[in-house]
């Protein structure tokens, strides 16, 4: 009998020790450092995953109706944003929704660059691919309350947020440089004076991140309409093309021929 007992004593001595990595359940649970470990790789893998997926794998449209973003059609549609009417073809509208026409609070388009062309089975690959070489431009037009002209902004706004002197380029843009802390440090500013006014571009710096750098340049059409498009920066020093053919092409969406304003 005292061995008995002995030996019962001594299993229970131990018998936390044996149970310690297990619930009451009988499963094994993990150390909580194991834990950590898996959360952080989590943390890591999933937004890498995400923006991937974003950049590289189709639009999540495409998941739920194909035909949701991209049409072939060249039938016009009247749309107004403000009080500004246009007659755009099917095949320039990014989303469904505008093909129905009528007054919306922002127009979104796209158009393959140069050939300043909407969408096509032809050019299929060109509007589905998110590279940094993409010939895709974006343009959105909305009209705000308040419109700041790009010399307002670049004269009155801006320069708060300037570190360091202006640098010349080689396809005769200046480009600034942004403050840290100023919600532009991950932009460089590009602008120069034109007969058109001033072309005035926020650009992604290049570097490590995945995402393909991009541009994009406010102007002014009509005094009502803002007008934003945006590019590859690998485009940048077709800048004065770019400009001037997005100009050309939206004054032929207008019922009432704009002006630009800057």
């Amino acid at each position: 009998m005292g061995d008995f007992y002995k030996q019962n004593f001594n299993s229970a001595q131990h018998e936390p020790e044996s149970r310690s990595r297990f619930d009451f359940s009988g499963e094994e649970t993990r150390h909580p450092v194991v834990w950590f470990f898996i959360i952080a790789v989590m943390l890591l893998v999933i937004p890498l995953a995400v923006m991937l997926f974003y950049y590289f794998g189709p639009a999540v449209s495409s998941f739920f109706n194909p035909h949701e973003r991209q049409t072939t059609s060249i039938t016009r549609t009247a749309l107004s944003v403000g009080k500004v009417v246009m007659l755009i073809p099917e095949n320039f509208l990014r989303f469904k929704h505008l093909r129905s026409g009528g007054e919306k609070k922002r127009i979104s388009l796209y158009v393959k660059w140069p050939e300043m062309a909407g969408y096509s089975e032809k050019a299929k690959e060109a509007f589905t691919s998110r590279t940094a070489s993409s010939p895709i431009i974006y343009v959105d037009l909305t009209a705000p309350e308040r419109i700041w002209s790009p010399r307002t902004r670049l004269e009155k706004i801006y320069p708060t947020y300037f570190i360091g002197k202006p640098e010349q380029t080689v396809y005769g843009l200046t480009r600034q440089a942004m403050k840290q802390g100023s919600g532009y440090d991950h932009q460089d500013l590009f602008f120069a004076d034109t007969h058109d006014g001033l072309f005035l571009a926020h650009c992604d710096k290049t570097g490590a991140s995945v995402a393909p750098a991009d541009c994009y340049r406010d102007m002014v059409m009509d005094g009502k309409v803002e007008v934003q498009y945006r590019f590859r920066r690998t485009l940048l020093g077709n800048w004065k093309e770019i400009d001037r053919d997005i100009n050309q092409l939206l004054y032929t969406f207008w019922l009432n021929k704009p002006s630009n304003n800057g």
